[in-house]
């Protein structure tokens, strides 16, 4: 498939997804899409409607994020999208609660529910090779940081090199003359650093 490898971020509500997901999509501008849940047009044979939202934020050379729950996660490993799948999980149960809580918006039987939703996404995301990284988030700035390095490793580990940079950074690498080549691909930033092999 051609594009940036997807990336499958996955755990339960009030864990923090939507706020780690919206700083990384703000810092970097441009480097990723969202899937769609289905298209108007029908499938092709062999095609899913999800993969081929996947394939459409792929052709714009941007990394396609799935935010999908665990039975989402069990489905995508049966197909051929190889993705880099993330869990975003809370420190524990009842500081999940304690945020479900904050939030005011769930009735008490909303917010049971979730919590049982929860233990039992925590307790599937710990089966060996679900997922490339799991990120438990209990302070939101450690758990950015472990979302951003946890996309570069895993992402060298299978030949997808994800180094993140924010874009006045990269200028500044342009502006300093660290690159022997720089272009811009919808609306990212490359450049290619020349590296002594010694």
């Amino acid at each position: 498939m051609a594009g940036p490898r997807p990336v499958v971020l996955s755990g339960p509500s009030g864990a923090g997804k939507s706020t780690l997901l919206n700083r990384l999509l703000n810092d970097f501008e441009g480097a990723f899409g969202f899937s769609v849940s289905h298209t108007t047009r029908n499938p092709r044979p062999g095609e899913s409607n999800g993969k081929a939202a996947v394939q459409a934020v792929q052709a714009k050379n941007q990394i396609c994020i799935l935010d999908i729950d665990m039975q989402g996660v069990k489905s995508i490993k049966k197909t051929d999208l190889n993705p880099i799948y993330i869990s975003i999980q809370p420190p524990s149960i009842e500081v999940l609660e304690k945020r479900l809580r904050d939030r005011k918006t769930e009735s008490e039987e909303s917010l049971q529910k979730r919590l049982r939703a929860a233990r039992e996404d925590i307790e599937i995301s710990k089966e060996p090779g679900l997922f490339d990284a799991i990120i438990l988030n209990d302070d939101l700035e450690v758990a950015y940081g472990q979302l951003k390095d946890s996309l570069s490793e895993v992402g060298v580990r299978h030949s997808s090199d994800y180094y993140f940079v924010s874009r006045e950074v990269m200028q500044k690498g342009i502006d300093n003359g660290e690159f022997i080549e720089t272009a811009v691909f919808s609306g990212n930033m490359y450049g290619t650093r020349y590296v002594d092999p010694e």
